[in-house]
């Protein structure tokens, strides 16, 4: 009875740790590629109050789930360093894109115009993939700048 009752705790045990392992189980998040950020008019960083941001960049699931949506971030770093004082240009998720979301691999093009009252100066942009089982990929580590003029 006692090798019986082992046996079972044992194969239960193993039966348990196998599919928590298969459940913390990530795929490969997605990529993103050859993100700009450039003045819709000329094609430079340095964009006016008011002028246009061409916003343009590839991504591609590397697993075998489907691309879901993207978050697009543009925001200055304020001389207080302090989150709070942060002026975004936008900062929006795009869901239910049609020529994104369901892809394996899509090209993103946006045109973000930006607000009269942004403040002047150096803007970083942080773009945000996700796919269908929640794996995301992001840019913050990769700076791509505008910089914002009267």
């Amino acid at each position: 009875m006692k090798n019986v009752m082992l046996k079972t705790f044992g194969i239960l045990t193993l039966v348990m740790i196998v599919a928590c392992v298969s459940c913390g189980k990530k795929e490969a998040a997605p990529e993103i590629k050859n993100l700009t950020a450039v003045n819709h008019d000329d094609n430079t960083t340095i964009i006016p109050r008011g002028g246009t941001i061409s916003v343009n960049f590839e991504a591609e699931s590397m697993s075998k789930d489907k691309l879901d949506y993207y978050h697009i971030e543009i925001h200055d770093h304020p001389a207080s360093g302090l989150l709070e004082d942060e002026y975004k240009i936008i900062d929006d998720s795009f869901e239910n894109e049609a020529t994104f979301k369901g892809l394996k691999n899509a090209n993103v093009h946006e045109h973000i115009v930006v607000p009269m009252d942004a403040n002047l100066g150096k803007y970083h942009v942080v773009i945000t993939v996700v796919d269908e089982y929640g794996n995301s990929a992001d840019t913050e580590d990769v700076h791509v700048e505008i910089t914002i003029i009267e």
